[in-house]
């Protein structure tokens, strides 16, 4: 697992924070967190998928500029409501675990609050503004909502990995 703050300069992640909590920006509502019927509810926006991008897949170029990915699974936004409690929504891996290849998952916080990511392994990764999580997609894990602020916004990534510099530079041409 890696945490890596500060993960976009200043200048882009002031545009993509201050779009996302606009009205400009889509937000759908989610019969379930983790799947359909779980009791629990968010918004949520996809951006890519099924090599489909949607009409926001610009907002977070500079992510992408970052993370290099060789293939992209998904990427989507969510929006959680404040709870009176912390509310854990469940371990979940975001593909099935039999899915015959190894993929990453990232999750890159948009705002800073009480809430945070739980992994199956009780390590927690709190919400800070800017900061990515970057592990493997075969570990489990669950958002946990805030108490603190009306809004929670992060922006989750599944990807196959890019490849390594020293293999791009061999090929080279």
């Amino acid at each position: 697992m890696k945490v890596i703050d500060n993960f976009i300069d200043e200048e882009e992640f002031n545009k993509l924070s201050e779009f996302m909590s606009s009205k400009h920006m889509d937000w759908y509502s989610a019969e379930g967190v983790n799947y359909p019927g779980d009791g629990h509810m968010q918004f949520s926006h996809v951006m890519y998928e099924n090599n489909v991008a949607g009409e926001k897949i610009a907002l977070v170029s500079a992510i992408l500029d970052k993370l290099k990915p060789f293939f992209i699974m998904r990427i989507k936004a969510n929006l959680v409501l404040k709870t009176e409690e912390h509310v854990v929504h469940g371990m979940h891996l975001d593909y099935p675990e039999e899915l015959d290849l190894e993929w990453l998952t990232g999750i890159y916080y948009v705002n800073t609050n009480n809430g945070y990511t739980l992994f199956e392994n009780g390590e927690k990764v709190n919400s800070v503004a800017n900061r990515m999580v970057i592990f493997n997609g075969k570990e489990k894990h669950s958002s946990v909502s805030q108490t603190d602020t009306f809004r929670r916004f992060v922006i989750n990534f599944n990807f196959i990995e890019g490849l390594p510099e020293e293999v791009l530079e061999k090929y080279k041409y």
